[in-house]
């Protein structure tokens, strides 16, 4: 006793740094014998049955039970056993994530043999609310409709959430979201996604068991935000083999073509999703070892650039830069500087892709202690067109419109786009990001005692989201047209070199739960390192601006030339952001 008291001790003094991971479900309640008298020492063992995953409980001395760290789902079957008494069982118990479920049971005394009570349901069995908790099972996760098949599309059936990622009027990025207790925060937040990975799924949604989304809590290891605490597991493996294999198609052709009497088909760009995936699950060891595994592909096509230069195709815009000017800039930069700048008409759809997998081990240890490992994995590319109109010097320059003039701009920017009915630009002038999301769990859930229970959980999170250039990297070249405004572009996009965001995460839990009687005393620890890296050095290739075409061509001084460069030694690129945080 002395030993608990001191761990408790502990605790309860490093209980400030505790935050939430609600990975799991659990089971309490009171046996009571006929008289309404509590049964201490009454053995309840909840099995899971798809599993054969067994937890197992003494009551106390007020008859009441507790058995923590419980898959999500079910069914269960409850056995509720005492000397004397007619055992009771209990069938097709499902748990809800992070809503300890209430059985509450009056045995009644047996003769000499004894007699099994078969219950079907009771008003009595119940799960306990913790707050503004909305729940979205594994069923609701398989028939409810999904545009987009994002976990947003079923956040949305929270009461308090106010769309794009928003609950309770707070801002999207003031949420916690875990995945099986990862963090997959989008902790840079340049958009209002939920997650990170550029607008993909880190996760595919044919992985997930269970959602919760909390938003007024008052369990203590839920903190972190104000917003909304989103909670997710993903599937485990049964003793059934079990697997599964889709694919989803849409096109433009989904989309509706009338709007009153007007028919739009014309005027609706073609655009394309493929998805397919695979998942698979089932027992490596029966009743003790289970694996679950998903690979998901996806490749989109949405429309590229609609511009044309005179003298080409026509499509789109036609730009009054001439399909031989344009010419000429080619063969130079690819006879001079070996540089493939790309084409300049009929530019290809652009095609975001992604592709994830997911795999994850459930342990059985013994009856007291469950083990979770899980690692997951995305890498997704997307297409942009170049920046349009600025520039990485935002002084003036000076350009000539005729011999004896000059004229001078002080904005630093470009006077039309780099696509515009007067200019065009390359296709290897377009960039993309790379989305690169990797998590990873190893939880531990221990039942010590019937009085006591841990939960050791070792999470991280790795984001990687740098810029890339579709012909290499090379300085931006824009060219005038005598007369100040903008006439070609080619190079790579002068903000992608060196352009990076980094944001990895690594935790460590420990919640030790202590049930004094009728009352749960939870505390623990919480070890976070944090490293957030912003990487921005515009102009890091090179940005020249030439006057005309013919300055450009005989090698003629540009108007305005900008490089960036490290002053730190050794270093070619510096994350000027580079934060590094342990709590």
């Amino acid at each position: 006793m002395r030993k608990y008291l001191l761990i408790l001790f502990f605790s309860i003094i490093t209980a400030g740094a505790a935050l939430a991971q609600v990975t799991s479900s659990s089971m309490t309640g009171t046996i009571k014998d006929e008289k309404g008298e509590t049964l201490p020492g009454a053995t309840v063992v909840a099995t899971h049955t798809p599993s054969g995953t067994v937890y197992s409980g003494v009551t106390n001395k007020d008859g009441l039970f507790n058995l923590p760290g419980m898959r999500v789902g079910g069914p269960y079957t409850v056995t509720v056993s005492f000397i004397g008494y007619a055992k009771a069982t209990l069938n097709d118990i499902t748990l809800k994530l992070g809503e300890p479920y209430i059985v509450n049971l009056q045995m009644s005394v047996s003769g000499v043999q004894l007699q099994a009570v078969n219950i079907v349901s009771s008003k009595r069995i119940v799960s306990a609310k913790s707050g503004a908790t909305t729940n979205i099972n594994r069923t609701a996760l398989a028939t409810l409709p999904t545009f987009s098949r994002s976990v947003t599309d079923f956040t949305r059936l929270s009461p308090q959430a106010n769309g794009n990622g928003s609950f309770g009027g707070r801002d999207s990025r003031l949420n916690s979201v875990t995945v099986d207790g990862a963090n997959l925060n989008n902790t840079f937040g340049t958009s209002s996604d939920l997650f990170p990975g550029g607008g993909a799924q880190p996760i595919s949604i044919e992985t997930y068991d269970e959602l919760s989304i909390n938003n007024s809590p008052f369990d203590v290891r839920q903190s972190g935000f104000t917003g909304a605490g989103i909670y997710a597991t993903t599937k485990s493996g049964t003793n059934t083999f079990h697997g599964s294999a889709y694919t989803y198609y849409k096109n433009q052709s989904f989309n509706g073509v009338h709007i009153g009497d007007n028919n739009i088909s014309n005027s609706i760009a073609k655009s394309s999703s493929t998805t397919y995936g695979a998942t698979l699950g089932g027992p490596i060891i029966k009743n003790k070892l289970f694996f679950f595994a998903n690979y998901e592909r996806e490749v989109a096509t949405s429309p590229g650039l609609n511009y044309s230069p005179t003298g080409g195709s026509g499509t789109g815009t036609v730009a009054a830069t001439p399909v031989a000017d344009l010419q000429k800039v080619h063969d130079y930069l690819l006879s001079k500087f070996g540089y493939e700048a790309g084409g300049y008409d009929n530019f290809p759809a652009f095609q975001p892709k992604n592709t994830k997998y997911l795999i994850k081990l459930d342990w059985n240890i013994n009856t007291k202690n469950k083990l979770t490992l899980k690692y997951s994995y995305l890498n997704a590319t997307s297409d942009i067109a170049v920046n349009s109109t600025s520039t990485p010097n935002n002084g003036s320059y000076t350009y000539s419109t005729g011999p004896l003039t000059t004229t001078t701009r002080g904005s630093g920017g470009l006077p039309n786009g780099r696509y515009s009915n007067q200019s065009i630009a390359f296709a290897n002038s377009n960039y993309g990001f790379l989305n690169l999301v990797k998590t990873g769990t190893a939880e531990l859930n221990s039942s010590i005692s019937p009085k006591l229970s841990n939960q050791l959980l070792l999470t991280f999170k790795n984001y990687d989201n740098p810029r890339t250039s579709k012909g290499g990297i090379f300085p931006t070249i824009d060219i005038f047209n005598g007369a100040g405004s903008n006439y070609i572009t080619a190079g790579s996009d002068p903000y992608t070199k060196y352009n990076e965001v980094i944001d990895n995460t690594t935790s460590l839990y420990d919640n030790l739960t202590y049930y004094a009687g009728k009352h749960t005393v939870t505390a623990g620890i919480n070890y976070e390192y944090q490293r957030i890296g912003n990487s921005f050095m515009p102009g890091a290739a090179g940005s020249y601006i030439y006057n005309s075409l013919n300055d450009f061509l005989t090698d003629a001084a540009p108007i305005q030339f900008t490089y960036n460069y490290s002053l730190v030694p050794g270093l070619d690129q510096v994350f000027s952001a580079n934060l590094k945080t342990g709590t």
